[in-house]
């Protein structure tokens, strides 16, 4: 949808048929066989039915709250600054999130007066239609940048009404929104020009975005370390996993927002294949309020490297605010994905196995 959009505004501006057709026929050459292949594979050349479809849910908007809307906008807002390992890794401190909601904030309501001040006294001096023609006309740049960015932002919201909304789906519309910001700046800090405003907030923003890697990234993603031996305190387990891996124990820690979760893995031979850790907490109702599926040490190490007798600590930690409430405790499971049969392994040693291949640990509380 917004391929379209692009190309007729890009047709209105140029009023050229043959650049017109030059950027439809890069886009079919680009793209196009990707629509094609959705089509064949899934009878959709969007593919967005089978997308739902793996994820567990629907276009269907639910029913929602101020509570519900209040969790997934934060989550939008989170996952556009810089959420990472699928959602997972924050930047900390998290005052940096509040810091960009604030100059955000402060470019929308730049924006809402400067804008809405110039298209007033347009209407009012012309009239109506005059006025929105002569505005549209006076700030032709401004008018496509806001079109743009409300056709992301209606597109999305759509998204966000169904299935939640993680950032980088706002991605498109970023470009657009941050000239538009520095328009309301503009408006709000007229002695300070565009070139110091633009450099006052690029460069920190440079910066931190050079920071992240070695910040949060290396330290979340460094394979998890081999330990001699499970230290005391963590709830001992001796589940074992197709023969292969044991769960010698594991550990539940709150700290602030985030939910820590730490096991404790014995190869008991080298697995035959690269199987993923499956982690759950699963509601009342079966839904599942956390369902991540990875290599261990959120993957970063494959499990046919492992050697017979190694233990290795591998820490998950999860952002518990971006997860909507759970008033009612949650049952925390875990199992190995094995990728030759497309199925869990099994499970041997632990008494609690509900679902084939499911290691149930316990309830835990996060509300």
């Amino acid at each position: 949808m917004l391929a379209v959009l692009a190309l007729l505004v890009l047709l209105a501006l140029s009023r050229r048929l043959d650049v017109f057709a030059l950027a439809a026929g890069l886009a079919a050459v680009l793209s196009g066989w990707w629509y094609i292949r959705n089509q064949i594979l899934y009878g959709d050349p969007l593919a967005l039915a089978s997308f739902m479809k793996m994820f567990g849910s629907s276009f269907e908007i639910p029913h929602l709250s101020l509570a519900s809307i209040r969790d997934l906008s934060r989550y939008t807002l989170f996952s556009t600054w810089g959420l990472f390992g699928w959602t997972s890794v924050l930047m900390q401190p998290t005052a940096i999130y509040s810091v960009f909601n604030l100059i955000a904030l402060l470019g929308a309501v730049g924006f809402v007066a400067g804008a809405g001040a110039a298209f007033f006294n347009a209407t009012r001096r012309e009239g109506p239609l005059p006025g929105v023609k002569t505005f549209s006309i006076a700030n032709r740049s401004l008018v496509i940048l806001l079109f743009w960015s409300g056709a992301v932002a209606a597109l999305r919201a759509r998204w966000f009404l169904a299935a939640g909304l993680q950032g980088r789906l706002l991605f498109p519309g970023l470009p657009a929104g941050v000239i538009l910001l520095v328009y309301g700046l503009r408006h709000l800090f007229p002695r300070v020009s565009a070139r110091a405003l633009t450099t006052t907030l690029g460069l920190p923003a440079l910066a931190l975005a050079v920071a992240v890697i070695p910040a949060y990234l290396f330290p979340a993603y460094s394979p998890p370390p081999i330990v001699k031996d499970v230290p005391p305190g963590p709830v001992p387990v001796g589940a074992i996993f197709g023969d292969d891996i044991e769960l010698r124990a594991y550990t539940i820690a709150r700290e602030g927002d985030q939910l820590r979760l730490t096991f404790y893995w014995e190869a008991l031979r080298t697995p035959p294949v690269d199987y993923t850790v499956a982690v759950r907490l699963v509601n009342p109702d079966g839904s599942f309020w956390l369902d991540y599926v990875n290599y261990p040490g959120m993957g970063t190490s494959l499990p046919t490297t492992w050697k017979p007798g190694e233990i290795r600590r591998d820490e998950y930690p999860f952002d518990v605010d971006r997860f909507p409430p759970a008033p009612e405790p949650l049952r925390l499971i875990v199992g190995y994905f094995d990728p030759r049969v497309r199925d869990m392994t099994a499970v041997s040693g632990w008494p609690d196995v509900r679902e084939p291949g499911w290691a149930t640990l316990q309830m835990v509380e996060v509300h």
